[in-house]
């Protein structure tokens, strides 16, 4: 019995250590009426009310989650889910093909749900020049007469390692009431 609540209580202190050091801050866009929390040992810029970077700089590449939003336009409005997510899942391939980042491949692409909210996920994987291999985890949720677009970009090889943290945040997503 002794033994039994020694392991219960070393395994308490162990999560409690690995949840503290994991602290959190939220960020919080009214602009376009989401936050989320990120965890505070994390770079973090925000450019603008539009764009919110974080980067894990402790790898040798940097591990990078974007959070970003953009109004729909009246079109945009006008269109089916679906062939509005298809549009913007074109748009993102696209410009990751213009910039020249290498050869890219759909590992998963479809509707999930995000924050109680249909959402359209995007998975890569992309080849620099057959040298560096990358993965890119993209996510679109619908927020009123707003687009949100969650990215997750790492190095294949540390890709898992960080993907709790990408998970947490996805999670912590919350969707506000326009004012």
């Amino acid at each position: 019995m002794t033994r039994t609540l020694y392991a219960v209580l070393t395994l308490a202190f162990l999560l409690t250590a690995a949840l503290s050091a994991q602290a959190l801050q939220t960020y919080t866009n009214q602009d376009f009426h989401f936050s989320f929390d990120y965890p505070i040992d994390w770079d973090n810029q925000s450019t603008d009310d539009e764009l919110f970077i974080l980067a894990n700089l402790q790898e040798e590449m940097p591990v990078v989650i974007t959070v970003m939003a953009e109004p729909l336009t009246p079109e945009d409005l006008q269109m089916e889910f679906d062939a509005l997510m298809q549009d913007a899942m074109t748009e993102i391939r696209q410009n990751l093909e213009d910039m020249g980042m290498g050869d890219i491949e759909v590992i998963a692409s479809g509707d999930t749900l995000l924050a109680e909210q249909r959402a359209h996920r995007l998975d890569l994987r992309i080849s620099i020049l057959d040298t560096i291999f990358m993965r890119m985890d993209n996510l679109i949720v619908p927020n009123g007469d707003n687009l949100i677009f969650l990215s997750y970009t790492a190095e294949s090889g540390v890709h898992d390692k960080h993907l709790p943290t990408f998970a947490a945040l996805k999670q912590s997503l919350r969707l506000l009431p326009a004012e």
